[in-house]
């Protein structure tokens, strides 16, 4: 009896120790484990940090380094003189307004036909008959008369080559002693002269040309050639006609 119950003892006493001694080799083991796993953790985490924190060091290096030269190509405009382009705004109106004037003087162009600048023709007109006028009548030779109307009609300047033309027939008439020039006199005078001293039919002819050349000269009508051409022939056949004349 004593010795089966000192076999059992004994037998849990081994058991016992055993069973410490399992636990105790499960403990190390799991000590052991979770030692070299935090160990392998804590290396690769110093690993692993030291590559993510080189990286993260470029990476703040280089963006320190794009906001330093995104610095340099903005911060000196901020140094730069502000420019007033108010000047702009003003010149917007100088603008209009030279539009709205050049407007305005095409306008008065149009309307007065070349009046406010003067008629180029009118004047080139009046200083090649600065010297062909009633006034100058007794100077005025014949052949200048002629070379006179060659150039107007060099130049196609019909309404001056009708003045010639009138001009010649009063030199022609003041020669036959068929009117009295002066220099005050009017052409109907002119007319009413010539009524008394040749015919009827001369002085409606010498009328008809007056009223042409009125009309053509002070009257400023624009003659083409087609005008002129019929007018010619009436001057030159009444002036060849009195030139036949005895004075």
């Amino acid at each position: 009896m004593k010795t089966t119950f000192k076999k059992t003892i004994f037998s849990l006493l081994i058991a016992l120790i055993f069973s410490m001694g399992l636990q105790s080799s499960v403990v190390y083991a799991q000590n052991k484990t979770t030692t070299t796993k935090q160990e392998t953790e804590v290396k690769t985490i110093k690993e692993f940090d030291e590559q993510k924190w080189n990286e993260l060091r470029d990476g703040i290096k280089y963006a320190e380094e794009v906001e330093k030269k995104e610095k340099d190509y903005t911060t000196p405009t901020s140094n730069w003189p502000k420019l007033d382009w108010s000047f702009l705004e003003a010149f917007k109106y100088v603008f209009i307004g030279i539009v709205i004037a050049l407007l305005a003087l095409a306008l008065v162009w149009f309307f007065t036909k070349g009046v406010l600048f003067g008629n180029k023709k009118t004047k080139l007109e009046e200083e090649q008959a600065a010297f062909l006028t009633e006034e100058n009548l007794e100077k005025v030779e014949f052949g200048y008369l002629e070379q006179a109307l060659d150039k107007a009609l060099l130049q196609r300047n019909f309404r001056m080559a009708i003045r010639i033309h009138y001009l010649w027939l009063l030199k022609v008439l003041y020669e036959k002693e068929l009117i009295n020039w002066k220099k005050d006199k009017t052409n109907h005078v002119y007319i009413s002269e010539l009524a008394n001293k040749s015919s009827e039919e001369s002085a409606t002819s010498f009328r008809k040309l007056t009223l042409w050349y009125e009309k053509a000269w002070y009257g400023e009508r624009n003659i083409d050639e087609n005008d002129f051409r019929m007018v010619e022939t009436y001057f030159v056949d009444f002036r060849k006609s009195h030139e036949n004349k005895a004075a």
